[in-house]
């Protein structure tokens, strides 16, 4: 018995020592690292910018960025997306798990010579070059091409407005404030067991964003967030849809109040001026409702380019109760050798009502929106009026000039002032 006690002390003590050494050895291995002997010649920004089309690389080009997706939640397929200060860019590669090997936060470098450089969809992409064809790397040739290396951090994702979303930002990490899902989606979730879907995010003034989730994703089944507040996301593309993936449910942040929209005016000229009135300065034109494209329409062109001075006038409109307001309208037109110059939104907070605009009330005016480059109705984008909340007395007008060489002609749809 006695044996048996000291057997089991002993083999207690050794197995305190071997634990205690092992546990000595592990905290003092040094972690790996991961060192190149080369350094990046070719930014992301000027890779792209090189191909305007599918080609192979046939320079010795390096680039360098930091892995900014993330397969772990199923929601990135077989591909890596990287970015540095000038833009990203994804790389194909047929394997699972990426995370494992390529983390984010991870720095690589990619020798791109022999890959192929292409546009997928509105995104550029590398791929492998596979007897002329476009294929995902193959596993084994990933340690061909991708480098890790020391000294990555992970992106801090660039605030931006929907909006101002652009080819700038494909690939990139970004951060959208004081957005949420479309109230008709709340009992929707971001997938299906089946089917990837596409959910819409919206903004205060009414831009909206597609969210793609994959049905593989681990949050495919969960219920969309109903709050208002923040999301972080990689930008990306389908053609002309402008889109985000979420790498996981831990940026999506919207657990703030709901947007409470109050419409101050929304007007779509539903057969007639609406609430507009026309006030012609010079000229015989005046703003007339067109049925065949349903909108007010302004032209100085008759039987020639005539000379002339046009408002389109709301109503008064209240923001003495508001703290915030925006305005938004869609709008077209064809310049016939003309310019935007020549048209613009003004907006006044002492203006009576009735009385020549060009010589009564003072004007604020504003050029600073979208315009259309074809015949096509494109939205303003918001246009900011916290400058006149406050005021119980608020018009907005939009003037249109011509000359006796060149008139324009231009259409407004769908006027919004939404305020909170």
């Amino acid at each position: 018995m006695k044996n048996i006690i000291k057997i089991i002390a002993f083999i207690s003590i050794l197995t305190f020592f071997l634990t205690s050494c092992v546990k000595e050895n592990f905290e003092d291995l040094p972690l790996p690292t991961h060192k190149v002997d080369f350094e990046a010649n070719t930014t992301i920004k000027d890779l792209k910018e090189m191909f305007d089309f599918t080609d192979v690389i046939t320079d010795d080009i390096i680039i360098k960025g930091t892995v900014i997706s993330d397969d772990k939640y199923g929601n990135f397929y077989k591909k890596i997306v990287i970015q540095d200060s000038t833009g990203g860019i994804e790389i194909q590669i047929n394997d699972y798990d990426l995370y494992r090997l390529f983390p984010v936060g991870q720095l690589v470098y990619i020798k791109c010579k022999s890959l192929i450089i292409g546009e997928y969809k509105g995104v550029m992409q590398l791929t492998y070059d596979s007897n002329g064809s476009s294929e995902r790397l193959p596993a084994n040739t990933v340690k061909k091409y991708i480098f890790k290396s020391d000294g990555g951090v992970p992106i801090v994702p660039k605030i931006v407005k929907i909006p101002e979303l652009n080819s700038e930002h494909i690939n990139t990490l970004i951060k959208l404030e004081d957005v949420e899902f479309d109230i008709s989606e709340l009992a929707l979730t971001y997938a299906t067991q089946n089917q990837d879907a596409s959910r819409t995010l919206t903004d205060f003034a009414e831009n909206t964003l597609i969210v793609r989730t994959s049905s593989h994703a681990d949050f495919a089944l969960d219920t969309l967030p109903s709050g208002n507040g923040d999301v972080t996301a990689v930008f990306t593309v389908y053609n002309s849809d402008k889109q985000i993936n979420i790498r996981n449910t831990n940026e999506v942040n919207l657990t703030n109040n709901r947007i409470e929209r109050v419409y101050l005016l929304n007007e779509d000229f539903p057969g007639n001026l609406g609430n507009f009135s026309s006030y012609s300065v010079t000229g015989s034109q005046n703003w007339y409702y067109n049925s065949q494209y349903d909108c007010a329409l302004m032209s100085g062109y008759q039987g020639g380019a005539n000379e002339n001075e046009d408002w389109l006038i709301s109503p008064q409109l209240d923001l003495s109760t508001s703290s915030d307001a925006l305005l938004t309208f869609s709008h077209a037109g064809k310049l016939y050798g003309s310019s935007w110059d020549n048209v613009s939104l003004q907006i006044s907070s002492d203006y009576d009502g009735t009385s020549n605009p060009s010589t009564q009330g003072n004007w604020t005016e504003v050029k600073d929106f979208a315009y259309p480059t074809s015949f096509s109705f494109i939205s303003s984008g918001a246009i900011d009026m916290t400058g006149f909340v406050g005021n119980s007395s608020v018009y907005i007008a939009f003037k249109y000039l011509s000359d006796n060489s060149t008139a324009l002609k231009w259409e407004i749809q769908t006027v919004k002032i939404i305020a909170q």
